[in-house]
């Protein structure tokens, strides 16, 4: 699985439980913006960005294999 596939499955995940990227980013102190480039692949998230966006929506990397 690679980080692009991830990000896919992350972004599927928020929209489907209805959270919003402005309440991710405000808990994580960065702009929303950053968000769309992660899940749009245009930008690469520092890993303990990543961990954090995908614990804070709860992306699971056993159930979504």
């Amino acid at each position: 699985m690679n980080l692009e596939t991830i990000m896919n499955e992350a972004k599927t995940l928020r929209e489907k439980n209805k959270i919003s990227k402005n309440s991710i980013a405000v808990k994580m102190g960065i702009p929303a913006q950053r968000i769309t480039l992660w899940e749009s692949g245009r930008s690469r998230p520092r890993a303990d960005f990543f961990i954090q966006y995908l614990n804070l929506i709860g992306y699971n990397f056993v159930s979504n294999k």
